[in-house]
């Protein structure tokens, strides 16, 4: 690698290179080399991008996952992989699918299919499979590609305590449907746990309710768990509390359950002791 990159650096015009890493049952080898020559080009007009190469084996998620922060530019497929499926088209394995799916994300990445036509489908039948699966991994993270116009760009830090924030900063947030679903999961273990039994409403306080998800996500996981609950919604931000309080109006969800308080939370008055905060 070192003899490269001093090749390299003796042209004229600055070369970008492919570093070819076979994603084997371990691959420490190759991320090792890679991670070794964008050491020694550092600093150089010489780039290095990742060629990530599958192979029979799949290595665990957690080695997969280690290389979406690098510069990943293709990933090669060899034909190999490939089985026919119930119709005689080529289909990979569920493990190289999650592979394609997670790397589908990536800037500027490019997929390649390498070897010979192994089943007779001709090659644009390969083609087409990986751009399926492709597609079906961006479909399962739109909440990235609505921030995607964000990376790589600097962002003014949030001050939510300081400011009011506007709708379309609430919209960017409610499209984490991951981050909800933790929360729902965790007011719902936190009810089973201590609550299960009680007959009165649990109180849960919502603080910085913003437009409301957070409500929706305790009030979703008391109905999951059979335990009656009442929600007190405080938020500062004027915007945000109408929002608030046509839901409480409107939702059959929220209906006689939600309690919203236009407060902030840091001086508060109102806001009685809470079970779950």
């Amino acid at each position: 690698v070192a003899t490269l990159v001093g090749e390299l650096r003796a042209q004229q015009n600055a070369p970008s290179v492919w570093v070819r890493c076979v994603l084997d049952a371990s691959c420490e080898d190759a991320r090792l080399t890679y991670l070794r020559a964008q050491q020694l080009a550092a600093g150089d007009a010489v780039r290095f991008f990742a060629a990530l190469e599958l192979a029979s084996v799949v290595p665990p998620v957690e080695e997969v996952s280690l290389w979406v922060a690098e510069c990943v530019r293709a990933i090669i497929v060899p034909t190999s992989l490939f089985a026919a499926n119930a119709s005689g088209d080529p289909a990979l394995s569920p493990p190289h699918q999650i592979i394609i799916e997670t790397m589908a994300d990536l800037d500027e990445v490019q997929f390649i299919v390498r070897g010979e036509d192994m089943l007779g489908c001709g090659m644009l039948a390969y083609a087409q499979y990986i751009r399926y699966i492709a597609k079906r991994g961006r479909e399962n993270r739109s909440a990235g590609e609505s921030l995607r116009k964000y990376r790589d760009l600097p962002q003014s830090p949030l001050q939510p305590l300081r400011d009011n924030l506007r709708s379309s900063t609430y919209e960017v947030f409610e499209t984490d449907a991951a981050k909800y679903n933790a929360y729902q999961e965790a007011v719902a273990l936190a009810l089973r746990d201590r609550f299960s039994d009680v007959k009165e409403p649990v109180a849960i306080t919502v603080c910085g309710a913003g437009r409301g998800p957070l409500v929706t996500a305790s009030l979703r996981a008391a109905d999951s768990e059979n335990v009656p609950v009442r929600v007190l919604a405080v938020e500062k931000n004027p915007n945000a509390v109408v929002t608030l309080r046509s839901l409480a109006e409107t939702n059959s969800l929220w209906e006689n359950r939600v309690t919203v308080i236009r407060a902030d939370m840091r001086s508060a008055k109102q806001v009685d002791k809470a079970d779950i905060l």
